[in-house]
């Protein structure tokens, strides 16, 4: 779920970690917002490339 709200979305100032003690400190994150053709290549093209698969 973090994964998606960091690069998915445009979500302001939102914890990185559901731990009440993170274990990098307690400062805040942003989404990026990534374009659709961007998150093809994080989701789907390094899933690929773990499973030997061809990459779209």
């Amino acid at each position: 779920r973090l994964y998606f709200r960091f690069l998915e979305t445009m979500d302001e100032y939102f914890d990185y970690s559901p731990a009440p003690t993170p274990p990098q400190g307690r400062w805040r994150i942003y989404g990026i917002g990534l374009p659709d053709p961007v998150l093809k290549k994080v989701y789907h093209n390094n899933a690929a490339r773990l499973f030997g698969l061809k990459p779209i």
